[in-house]
């Protein structure tokens, strides 16, 4: 199918996706995923299969809420070997919304970014291009979704975290299922030297070691010097500190209802704050019998 007759589908799949309690937000739908209805996504999504890579592209991929914005900080540092706060933001090279003609002028190394399944890239990505696998636990993952839909005012969403966790458990949130998701990239994953997993909760209890995990894994070992600076600039708290100056939150009344943003506590375990007994045992019994045969870990807490 040409890309215009694809970018017609996907806008003409617009719908809205309806919580328990009758809550609301825009979708549109392609490939039996649900995505958020941004407005630039029909025409990217159309293209990605004719993506233009290189062969010494990078990508970072996870499932939203992850990390992404985390992880595409130390990377960009460490392909830039300085310890120095990176001024663009990562939704510049995220290639579910922008579409593929746009990166043509972009220097490499190129670091792009995706949530998207593997079966939408093309093939090419999925087998010569390095790719940084970010995870973390779908119990932090659904709080930190609710919270990014509800926050968010492009989604439109008001509903209550109850009510969205049965959206994620009945696999109907953006971005598809987290369970299926991590399975079909534990296949692209698994014995493949050009992918690195590279999980929150490690992250989050110790940087530096991610950071030198990284790096060696891009074949830009940093210096003891370079990795202290990168990890100093990128804790939780000094990105969300710093980022407030830059693109990243520019606006954000435009773009957030009040005390909302892309950063907010970054912590592991936050999910015993918010999750039910029941809850937490229902997100455990889909792991069980769901991920079994998923080699990617899981941490709940350290």
């Amino acid at each position: 199918m040409e890309p215009e007759q694809i970018r017609k589908e996907i806008e003409e799949s617009l719908d809205k996706l309806y919580d328990r309690d009758g809550e609301s937000c825009p979708i549109l739908k392609y490939k039996g995923v649900n995505f958020p209805n941004i407005p630039t996504l029909p025409e990217s999504l159309s293209q990605i299969h004719l993506f233009p890579a290189h062969k010494d592209d990078i990508f970072i991929c996870a499932y939203p809420c992850c990390g992404t914005h985390w992880m595409w900080e130390v990377t960009s540092m460490l392909l830039k070997e300085k310890a120095e706060r990176i001024q663009g933001v990562k939704e510049e090279f995220m290639i579910d919304f922008i579409p593929a003609r746009k990166f043509s002028e972009i220097s490499p190394p190129r670091l792009f970014n995706t949530h998207l399944q593997p079966h939408f890239l093309p093939e090419t990505v999925l087998s010569q291009n390095k790719i940084i696998f970010v995870v973390r636990n779908p119990k932090d993952v659904v709080v930190s979704f609710y919270k990014h839909s509800y926050g968010m005012l492009l989604r439109q969403y008001n509903g209550t975290f109850p009510s969205y966790f049965e959206m994620f458990i009945e696999k109907k949130i953006t971005f598809g299922d987290y369970f299926e998701y991590m399975n079909k990239w534990w296949q692209v994953i698994k014995d493949n030297p050009n992918c690195l997993v590279v999980s929150y909760e490690e992250a989050s209890q110790n940087l530096l070691k991610t950071v030198n995990k990284i790096g060696h894994f891009l074949g830009k070992p940093p210096s003891p010097e370079l990795a202290a600076g990168i990890t100093e600039l990128c804790t939780f708290d000094r990105m969300k500190k710093e980022k407030v100056s830059t693109m990243d939150n520019q606006n954000q009344d435009e773009f957030w209802k009040p005390n909302y943003s892309f950063y907010r506590k970054g912590k592991v375990a936050t999910w015993k704050e918010w999750l039910t007994v029941a809850q937490s045992e229902r997100i455990d019994a889909r792991v069980k019998t769901e991920l079994a045969d998923c080699g990617i870990p899981i941490v709940y807490s350290f």
